[in-house]
């Protein structure tokens, strides 16, 4: 929540862009949480998806570290780094979650 309200804020996202990054963290998650889980099994696979977990998270936050560099009024390349990025950091979430 704290990412789309700091996209909102601070770059002048369009309001909706939040709710969008929401609805997609949602439906990822619903969709994948359960097939992504099954795979940790031991301490071991546990160990590997939570280090996963850092890798895709981290990239979702590199991902947003290009929002500032996109052109003001390219709201179609703006909505297009939103969704990148919280499918990213939900991946990461998804992992860690699992790996806990």
């Amino acid at each position: 929540m704290a990412v789309a309200l700091w996209l909102i804020g601070v770059h002048a996202a369009p309001p909706w862009a939040a709710s969008l990054a929401l609805m997609v963290n949602t439906a990822i998650a619903s969709c994948f949480q359960l097939r992504i889980a099954r795979r940790v099994t031991d301490i071991r696979s546990a160990t590997r998806a939570v280090w996963r977990a850092s890798v895709w998270i981290a990239a979702g936050f590199c991902a947003l570290a290009f929002v500032p560099l996109l052109p003001k009024p390219a709201v179609a390349a703006f909505v297009f780094m939103v969704v990148v990025a919280a499918l990213l950091h939900a991946v990461g979430d998804m992992l860690r979650s699992a790996g806990r």
